[in-house]
């Protein structure tokens, strides 16, 4: 199977998933969580998700996600649904391109788990200036974010195309 056969598809339901996490913990730092659903042939449902915590940066610079990935197996077996990949922005909201961390973690959880493919979803809310009585001051609008999508697979990593299925608010 050709890595461009794969279809990815969320529900509203993850979506919102997300969307509550990012609404409700983001401070600038890295945040993320993971992603749960099926894989069927050459489809990726992505049925709900949820959020893994705020990013804790080591001596070295970079960003692990505290706690620990092992909280992903135990939500996954409540939804009734597999692990399939995971979510998360990045410090500032700099950018949906991965990381070479990004990549290297990615392809670690998908051979840990034994999984054909695996999908990494890099969110990036917009930054906004809101006009104040006496100045203007940053901030950071959640509604339609940039969302950087990638499949990988024994071959690497590459962008994918992701169905939004159902409306979230």
């Amino acid at each position: 199977m050709s890595d461009y056969e794969w279809t990815v598809e969320v529900t509203a339901t993850a979506q919102r998933a997300i969307s509550r996490e990012i609404r409700g913990q983001w401070d600038g730092r890295e945040l993320g969580g993971v992603l749960v659903g099926q894989i069927s042939g050459e489809r990726i449902v992505v049925t709900d998700a949820n959020g893994l915590g705020v990013g804790v940066e080591t001596p070295r610079g970079e960003t692990w996600m505290q706690p620990s990935r092992g909280r992903w197996h135990d939500f996954a077996r409540a939804c009734g649904a597999d692990i399939v990949g995971d979510w998360h922005s990045h410090p500032g909201g700099s950018t949906t391109v991965p990381s070479r961390q990004d990549i290297r973690s990615w392809q670690a959880t998908r051979e840990a788990l034994g999984a054909q493919v695996y999908v990494g979803l890099i969110f990036l809310p917009k930054k906004v200036h809101l006009r104040g009585i006496h100045h203007g001051e940053p901030g950071w609008s959640f509604h339609k974010p940039e969302v950087g999508e990638y499949l990988i697979t024994d071959a690497g990593y590459q962008r994918a195309r992701v169905a939004l299925l159902g409306a979230a608010p």
